[in-house]
């Protein structure tokens, strides 16, 4: 009975959209639409989104990785794999974090991230479920670079989750990169991104089964 009881504690806090359990390896990167066309409040929403995102994923007492990516136009890397251990560092890197130049490319910007990010040489461990969280506000149009973008996901064995804040339009051109890699979620504004982190966390749990 004791054992059974275990057993179920166990699942239980697998499961939990709340939180990630102990002893999850997890190479985790989030690429983050922070162009420069966003008012300021809409740009303080996604900094809850990733305090409150880090706070779930809780790095010092998980063996999950967090690295984080902004873009306009392209991507740049705000801190990688390796850089940081505790959510702490990771909410005050936040302070700094700022607009990125030029209009959002979400298909460059994917591309550059997924070349730069899941390196040794940036934290990128081996034989550790590898997930990429793109926040966007722009739907994908360079049908070229969407077929790469989909063969370099499934290349790479990266699992990735869309979340999607540019309408119903652009939920079609995401679900083209699913070939078994996607999930896309829908979110509507920005007051909405802020709350989402429990069911983003959910997903990226159910993604982990996939990897």
């Amino acid at each position: 009975m004791i054992a059974l009881i275990g057993v179920c504690k166990y699942v239980c806090q697998f499961f939990n959209p709340l939180v990630l359990s102990e002893n999850t390896p997890m190479d985790i990167v989030v690429l983050l639409d922070s162009s420069d066309n966003h008012h300021s409040i809409n740009f303080q929403s996604e900094k809850v989104f990733l305090k409150d995102f880090i706070d779930r994923v809780d790095p010092e007492n998980t063996d999950a990785r967090l690295s984080l990516y902004t873009y306009g136009r392209t991507s740049f890397g705000q801190f990688y794999l390796d850089t940081y251990r505790t959510a702490a560092e990771m909410k005050q890197a936040l302070v700094h974090m700022w607009f990125a130049a030029g209009n959002p490319k979400p298909e460059h910007a994917i591309l550059t991230t997924l070349a730069d990010a899941f390196q040794e040489i940036h934290g990128d461990r081996e034989c550790v479920s590898n997930i990429l969280i793109v926040i966007a506000h722009s739907k994908l149009s360079e049908t070229d670079l969407i077929t790469n973008v989909s063969k370099d996901l499934s290349s790479r064995i990266v699992q990735c989750i869309v979340v999607n804040m540019a309408g119903s339009a652009a939920q079609t051109t995401f679900q083209t990169l699913t070939n078994g890699t996607t999930t896309v979620l829908q979110v509507d504004d920005f007051a909405s991104l802020a709350s989402s982190a429990a069911t983003v966390l959910q997903t990226v749990k159910a993604r982990m089964f996939y990897a």
